[in-house]
This record gives structure tokens, sequence and C-alpha cells, in this order.
């Protein structure tokens, strides 16, 4: 993971896009609460939609695409998080707690209502 992350930095700045002024901050935020959304989702339906239907018809598809949607969301919202973390000079506890947040079932909508909070500030 933090691999992936170095490469997409090690890229930008081949490109010479510094995360710094690509976006503003408003849109930066709002596009990491719509990524932050996306992801919460795609976590409540691999756990609530696709396992019960692995464990209870033995449909491995579904969690194999969900699984891939919702990997790709998550490492979106990593990135993002990084560029906010950044750009917002948010503290690492509060990009921790984003972090964790991304893990627990639920979490991403608890610091939704914080993100929201920072949006308003604009």
């Amino acid at each position: 993971m933090a691999l992936f992350m170095m490469n997409i930095v090690v890229h930008l700045r081949l490109l010479k896009i510094n995360h710094r002024y690509f976006m503003n901050a408003q849109k930066l935020l709002r596009l990491f609460r719509y990524i932050a959304i996306a992801e919460g989702v795609s976590y409540l339906a691999l756990l609530g939609i696709a396992m019960p239907l692995k464990y209870l018809s033995g449909n491995l598809l579904v969690i194999k695409y969900l699984g891939w949607v919702h990997g790709l969301l998550f490492i979106l919202f990593c990135t993002f998080l990084a560029f906010v973390k950044f750009k917002m000079n948010w503290t690492i506890l509060k990009s921790l707690r984003a972090f964790v947040a991304s893990l627990l079932p639920f979490g991403t909508f608890i610091f939704d209502k914080e993100i929201k909070q920072e949006i308003k500030q604009f």
C-alpha cells in the first residue's frame, strides 16, 4: 500500500503536478467526501450482501467483483487522504482517525460529519 502511494507521488512529480496546487481545498475536500462515501457503501455492500451470498449460495463472483471495486475505492480513498492531509494541513491524529474510520463499518459515515463541517468553513 505504501509502495503504491509512493509510486503515485513519484508520477505526480514526474509530471510536474504538485498535489498542493492541482485543486483548491474546498473541491478537494468535497471530492474526498464523495470517495469516502462510495468506499463506505462498497464496504457495507461487501459485508452485507456479498458475504452472505458467498456463504449461503456459494456465489463467489459477487465477492470477486464487489471486492475488486471496494479495493479500488479503498486505494483511491487512501490516496486522497494523503492529498487532503497535505493540502489541509491535517494532523497525523485526524488523518489516522479518517483511516481507521474507513476500516470500520459505518465509520466513514460518522467521519463524514467532520468533513462536512470543514467544507462549511470555506
